[in-house]
């Protein structure tokens, strides 16, 4: 990691631990996503990523360098959380630690890679970057009854992963 890396990190503390209160209290049970992914969206656009795209099933990514590319390393989150809550969830903080339903599984995961979709902004990578914000599903696989990830980045010709040849 470079110094300009760890700068970055401990710059973005306050900012990190402020989303985490802010995504820990919007519920997400499996599969009502909604006001989650939302808000990452939004937050995402209001820092200047562009390129948001959002499927059916409410996977969320956010593709660096990836267009024409066959090689690309992806880095994911999922959104929703276990508990089947529709109200705001409670969020405590004690002795500098933050407690609330999901949050090591997986928000503040999901935190992070919205923070690091602000930094590539800035340091574009050398390599392809995918980051995905998922549901409760696979989104290297199904992201929902009719799409596959990779078909709906065009990485394939089909959803049919059986047609697919050994070059997709």
């Amino acid at each position: 990691m470079t110094a300009e890396m760890l700068s970055y990190l401990d710059a973005s503390q306050e900012e990190l631990k402020q989303l985490i209160r802010d995504l820990c209290a919007i519920p997400a049970p499996s599969h009502h996503e909604e006001k989650r992914v939302a808000f990452i969206c939004d937050w995402l656009k209001k820092h200047g990523v562009e390129k948001v795209i959002v499927d059916e099933a409410l996977n969320v990514c956010v593709p660096f360098g990836c267009d024409g590319s066959d090689d690309i390393t992806v880095y994911m989150a999922h959104t929703d959380v276990v508990f089947p809550d529709t109200t705001p969830l409670p969020v405590v903080e004690q002795d500098g630690k933050l407690f609330a339903p999901g949050v090591g599984d997986d928000t503040a995961n999901v935190v992070a890679l919205m923070l690091c979709a602000k930094y590539l902004l800035k340091h574009i990578p050398r390599e392809p970057v995918m980051l995905v914000f998922y549901g409760d599903h696979l989104p290297t696989m199904q992201m929902s009854d009719t799409s596959l990830l990779y078909a709906t980045l065009g990485r394939v010709a089909s959803n049919d992963s059986l047609s697919w040849s050994p070059e997709e």
